[in-house]
């Protein structure tokens, strides 16, 4: 460590010089910026420094980053490079680097003073004052910090001062979190529903900046029965405003409590590193910084500049009141922990103002120093106490599961048992991360008698994953008061390792996506539901929660969000910074919402047998024949679906059937013939074929060469003119092969996402089905059929963009679609009518083109799916005395 000095003595030149440039006229609160900063000559040349009292900026800059990046640890450079961007208003920024330098140095007076003034032009007076007070004890016979002193004392006298005594908003209490109520400490099951706010078209950092849109959300929340919401990062102002603003409007019965959270990635991805060193000071101090926003923002003393990926402002809503709990962190991935223990081992104690730990793993060392740093701030700004955790999941909850084997070990273990995975030699035999290699434990952070909000565990836990949750004999055998739940007996197993602690399920649901990304023996499933059953499945998943005495769940989430991803389709949504632009049916993590978020203004096409949608579609085809089995084909889309119409005649489904080619790209490529049917030719070549046979047989096939799940492993898959007429199911693993660390092999799980459902898309009637594929009306020979644009390998509809993988790349751009479709009889190989009509040779001609305008802004529309009523009808029946 170094020592920096404002004096002039030896090596060491004072830099106590005023900055040109005085931000009064930007910010009234900005004080007279000055340099502040001693030089040390041994560690960095005079340049920068001269160049900066120049006001020579952009040189400054340059130069000092020529030394950051010479020396990563050169912590002067840094701070000077956080008086450049404090000088050029980029507070955050500026925040940020002395955040950074005072992590690595804490006795690194120049980045004190800076962080400082930062604060104070954000309106941050009371820790801006603590800092300079700090600085200024490092250097007692200098004076020139005492003006900046005085100023922060000055604003500070224009505010009530924090009071005297320690004002506790909550605390833990056995196995739940109590809050105050009629002078006595009352427990809370806490009912919650997490935030996550990207709209159709956003990414999850452009969030909604108008207060009726909050104010909108919480009524409906806090109507529903709810007590709590979450928050995973800072929210624009608005939203703290529409929460000050709900909870004096209800402040008794309706009152809605904050869990506020507080994001980050992981350290590599921060700092653009290969390992995940979390004590690396520069995103410790970035984390730290973090932290401290948000106990000023709740607090509404905060004026935060903008940052890319965070919402910025100036907050003045005070609702610490409200404010239940911290909840620090993320979902830490497992190869990240293990990686910085290994690096940290001698990092296993922690004796912290408020926090401690005896014996631990460097990670929990490091995460109990964290909420040490966050309680000391608050209570150094605030006074102010409330429990407090870190954020965690089962992939690294404490406990030893027998099914569960981490990498090494079942890589050995299939060896031992000659189990070879097809296509290995091009794809890791284990994909997923290491699920019960290492463990985080939140008995160990212990609290000493300064602390009253106490520690509560908390995890995110859905009952389909990890495999541990479906295999683990306990849990097979669990049953909760409603019957038979693995989920109940993981929620067990974790309240008896916690048997002195609230445990928070802060993340669980069902999604009502059309497709499964992992099985559950209840039927549980990571997808695959109606929005009926979501409802029922998230109302049973709420009732074990409570059945298992845990402080409560906070379901996921509150709305649909598109920006998402899930493992079975991320490599298929391309390109990935325009997955926000289109909604996929198929992908289940876009579609946990309690608010329904679907394509257009309204419904565009309802399947319900009435073509009243469909006047404004030109049909494609029509015929003169009133006797023909095809009448009219239609085709129009969103960002969502892409929708058929064929009107016919009156169909027996067990003697006629209706056939769609789909030519979804590359005419010249897919298949030139139907299956039974080889004497019908094609000028164009189809990679999917719809088969419509009626009720439960209804099926989308793919062009075999076209499959991706039977091209998994090649090193390409593009549509081609090999195996023609052999069309296959639409195939998914969702649950691979696994061999336990009990020896026991379960084998994988596959599903077919062929399987068309026959029903109704009318929200307003009782026969609704949300994942309906088609439709069919005896009454008016209407058969209405909507695909979801992934389904047809389209991996972007807005750009028009289909998969084809190959040296060149992943996708092409698709000029439309081309339709072939038949009405047949099976039975007898006949063709009853087609569109395009058949030449006098036999022949189809090459069909019309269909397409569709690219977008660059989705339209959409929200809905309460039935998951919102069912809550309702059971959120006030969970309540602990």
């Amino acid at each position: 460590m170094f020592h920096y000095y404002l004096s002039w003595t030896g090596k060491f030149l004072p830099l106590c010089l005023l900055l040109a440039v005085n931000l009064a006229l930007a910010t009234p609160n900005y004080v007279s910026q000055s340099n502040l900063v001693s030089r040390q000559i041994a560690q960095n040349p005079p340049d920068a420094w001269e160049l900066y009292r120049q006001g020579k900026t952009d040189l400054a800059e340059r130069e000092f980053a020529a030394q950051l990046k010479a020396n990563p640890e050169n912590w002067d450079a840094l701070t000077g490079l956080g008086y450049i961007a404090y000088r050029q208003e980029r507070l955050a920024v500026a925040e940020e680097r002395f955040q950074q330098a005072i992590a690595a140095v804490p006795d690194n007076i120049d980045a004190l003073v800076g962080l400082g003034l930062v604060l104070l032009a954000q309106d941050r007076t009371q820790p801006a004052l603590n800092y300079f007070q700090q600085a200024s004890r490092l250097t007692p016979k200098n004076t020139w910090i005492e003006p900046y002193i005085q100023t922060a004392k000055k604003q500070l006298s224009q505010y009530p001062s924090k009071p005297q005594n320690t004002k506790l908003i909550a605390k833990t209490q056995g196995k739940y979190l109590a809050i105050p109520k009629s002078g006595q400490w009352q427990p809370l099951f806490i009912k919650g529903v997490n935030m996550g706010v990207a709209l159709p078209g956003k990414f999850p950092a452009e969030f909604p900046t108008d207060k009726k849109t909050y104010d909108k959300w919480l009524e409906l929340i806090s109507a529903m029965g709810a007590n709590t919401i979450r928050t995973y990062t800072i929210l624009p102002p608005q939203f703290y405003q529409a929460l000050k603003t709900h909870n004096q409007k209800f402040p008794k019965d309706r009152k809605l409590w904050l869990i506020q959270g507080v994001w980050t990635e992981l350290p590599s991805e921060v700092l653009g590193k290969k390992n995940d060193n979390y004590s690396d000071p520069l995103f410790e101090g970035q984390f730290v910084g973090e932290m401290q926003r948000v106990v000023d923002l709740i607090h509404g003393k905060a004026k935060l500049s903008e940052r890319p990926g965070h919402a910025s402002g100036n907050y003045t809503a005070d609702v610490s009141d409200s404010t239940l709990a911290y909840l620090i962190g993320r979902e830490w991935e497992p190869f990240s922990v293990v990686d910085y223990n290994r690096t940290h081992s001698q990092q296993t104690r922690y004796q912290g103002q408020f926090l401690q730990i005896r014996r631990g793993n460097p990670m929990e060392v490091w995460l109990a120093k964290m909420m040490d740093k966050l309680i000391i701030y608050e209570m150094q700004q605030y006074n102010q106490q409330r429990p407090i955790s870190f954020t965690n999941w089962p992939s690294l909850d404490p406990l030893f599961h027998i099914t569960e084997s981490n990498k090494v070990e079942e890589s050995r273990l299939r060896q031992e048992l000659g189990i070879k995975i097809p296509g290995e030699s091009l794809s890791p035999a284990v994909l997923e991360y290491d699920n019960d290699g290492v463990g985080l434990d939140t008995n160990r952070i212990q609290a000493n008698n300064g602390f009253k909000g106490g520690i509560y565990a908390t995890y995110h836990a859905y009952p389909y994953y990890p495999d541990f949750m479906l295999y683990d004999p306990q849990y097979s055998k669990a049953k909760s008061p409603l019957g038979q739940s693995n989920y109940y007996g993981y929620l067990r197993d974790l309240q008896r390792h916690h048997p002195n602690m609230p445990v928070l399920i802060a993340e669980f649901g069902v999604p009502s996506s059309r497709e499964i990304a992992h099985l559950q023996p209840q039927g549980w499933h990571h997808g695959g539901h109606t929005e009926k059953a979501q409802a029922e499945i998230d109302a049973r998943l709420f009732q074990d929660i409570f059945d298992s005495q845990m402080a409560g769940g906070i379901v996921f989430a509150w709305m649909d969000e598109w920006f998402k991803k899930n493992w079975m389709f991320i490599d298929y949504e391309l390109p990935p910074e325009r997955n926000q632009l289109w909604y996929n049916a198929q992908d289940p993590e876009q579609n946990f919402g309690i608010m329904g978020m679907h394509p257009g203004k309204t419904q565009k096409i309802v399947l319900d047998g009435n073509s009243g949608d469909w006047q404004t579609v030109a049909p494609l085809y029509s015929t003169k024949s009133p006797s023909s089995t095809l009448q009219t084909f239609a085709a129009t889309s969103d960002e969502g679906y892409l929708y058929l119409r064929v009107q016919v005649g009156k169909i027996d489904w067990t003697q006629q059937q209706i056939w769609v080619g789909i030519d979804t790209y590359n005419s010249t490529s897919g298949s030139f013939i139907f299956p039974g049917f080889k004497n019908i030719q094609t000028q164009n070549g189809s990679e999917f074929l719809l088969q419509l046979k009626g009720d439960k047989t209804s099926k989308l096939l793919v062009h075999a060469p076209y499959s991706l799940f039977r091209s998994r492993y090649s090193s390409s898959l593009v549509s081609s003119t090999k195996q023609q007429g052999e069309f296959i199911e639409i195939e998914a693993e969702p649950n691979r092969l696994r061999v336990g660390r009990n020896r026991q092999v379960y084998p994988a799980k596959q599903v077919s996402r062929s399987n068309l459902q026959l029903g109704s898309t009318n929200r307003l009637t009782a026969n609704y089905n949300s994942l309906a594929d088609w439709n069919y009306s005896p009454k008016t020979g209407e058969i209405e059929v909507r695909l979801p644009w992934s389904i047809l390998n389209v991996t972007d509809p807005s750009s028009r963009q289909v998969y084809h993988f190959d040296e060149q790349g992943s996708t092409l751009t698709t000029p439309g679609f081309r339709f072939n479709v038949l009405a047949v009889k099976p039975s007898t190989n006949q063709v009853l009518a087609t569109f395009p009509e058949l030449t006098p040779d036999g022949k189809l001609p090459l069909p019309k083109l269909y397409t569709w305008s690219k977008w660059e802004e989705p339209t959409y529309h929200s809905y309460l799916k039935p998951v919102y009523q069912k809550l309702q009808q059971l959120l006030p029946k969970l309540e602990v005395k």
